[in-house]
């Protein structure tokens, strides 16, 4: 069982020098070599992990083969992309990181200015300040500390990530979190303005959100997290927004508007459009409908159908070359006259395995394709090139 004074080693100069030292010698990677090598079986353990915690962290985080992790934190942690995006809400303000965990956000924060972090667990509180220092942020640190009793100054902005399993299971219920809803709603008035970190399914029907910005934030392909904005740091109160960050690092914003209800049609146009997580979390398919005047096939407009090829940074644009029913025999001919080799399977409203179907049609030469499968009408398959610039994908239009 690993215990803070393990954890207290594995940052201490001796702890990084066996991380060091087992990163650049592979025969000291198992742990049955690292005991041989003088280390205790507890903390042979505790490197080996902390290496593969790194190697998982490689994609979320910069400089992430010199922080510390556990398991539980680097799951629910902000990646460097979001919190690098977040942190310039808050502008020069101080700002409190409540429930801070292994620092995610307060790494972010810290860079842009005074941040203090606190955390309930002694272990959380170490490796967030033992990452402010490692990535030399002299205005950020971190503390053990109660959120419920913590002194916070007027003009100090508070950013919380509340615990959303405080029973052991994960809940989307604003209610069922921690801290509590009555401490959370003394926080929504502080003067210096509060951010909540929230799941992106989190039920907001809330009154507890009624003069929030809910903005829901992602990138490559997946929406991480929702963020309701409160007091002065809400850029447009009472609205839902959906933030796409670009590999670029700009972040592009679609603000939600009283979009009239979406057009469904099982006319299928040459475009198909797909929009972003976010987009579709925020529930503002109908708001990027009305911008680029689009229909929906399929409810909640998962996929939408348009006339033009249009580029945006909160859709993917298709365009459509064939389609027929939904039959194997008929699926083959279609692949195999446009000459279609790698494949993917994308569907909406119908029961089917993607995977065993990718893997039974795809073949290894080819041009690589989209497949989207979804009722409508009676025709129910589309096919459609993949991988041009610009997000649209275009190829010369054919019928069987």
């Amino acid at each position: 069982m690993q215990t803070l004074d393990d954890y207290h080693w594995l940052v201490s100069d001796t702890g990084r020098d066996w991380l060091v030292r087992v990163r650049t010698d592979a025969r000291l990677s198992s742990e049955t070599n690292l005991r041989k090598s003088g280390l205790s079986s507890t903390r042979a353990t505790l490197v080996a992990e902390q290496l593969e915690l790194r190697r998982r962290a490689a994609q979320r985080f910069q400089h992430a083969d010199e922080l510390f992790y556990t398991a539980k934190s680097l799951q629910q942690a902000t990646d460097s992309r979001i919190a690098t995006y977040k942190a310039t809400r808050f502008a020069a303000r101080t700002v409190i990181d409540l429930c801070c965990g292994l620092g995610g956000d307060l790494l972010g924060l810290g860079a842009r200015g005074p941040a203090m972090g606190i955390d309930a667990d002694p272990l959380l509180a170490l490796l967030a300040e033992i990452n402010c220092r490692t990535l030399g942020l002299s205005q950020a640190s971190a503390q053990i500390g109660d959120a419920y009793s913590i002194d916070i100054a007027p003009d100090a902005a508070i950013h919380i990530d509340p615990d959303r399993r405080p029973g052991g299971r994960r809940s989307v219920q604003l209610a069922q979190h921690e801290p509590d809803l009555t401490q959370r709603s003394e926080w929504r008035t502080h003067p210096g303005g509060l951010a909540i970190k929230l799941a992106p399914a989190t039920d907001t029907q809330d009154a507890f959100f009624a003069d929030a910005e809910l903005e829901w934030i992602g990138h490559s392909r997946a929406c991480q997290q929702l963020v309701s904005w409160f007091g002065p740091l809400t850029d447009r109160p009472g609205r839902r927004t959906a933030t796409v960050l670009q590999q670029d690092g700009r972040a592009a914003t679609l603000v939600g508007n009283d979009a009239p209800p979406l057009r469904l049609t099982d006319h299928v146009g040459p475009y198909l459009c797909e929009p972003a997580a976010p987009v579709l979390a925020a529930g503002l398919a109908g708001t990027l409908a009305q911008q680029f005047d689009l229909d929906a096939l399929t409810p909640g407009g998962g996929y939408l159908s348009g006339s033009q090829p249009l580029t945006s940074p909160w859709h993917q644009t298709f365009e459509l070359i064939d389609q027929c029913a939904w039959r194997e025999k008929n699926v083959k001919r279609m692949l195999t006259a446009h000459g279609v080799g790698p494949l993917e399977i994308k569907k909406r409203g119908v029961e089917l395995d993607t995977g065993y179907w990718q893997r039974r049609l795809s073949g290894r030469e080819g041009q690589t394709a989209c497949l989207f499968i979804l009722p409508v009408g009676r025709r129910n398959l589309f096919c459609c090139w993949r991988g041009v610039s610009n997000g649209t994908l275009r190829a010369r239009r054919r019928r069987l």
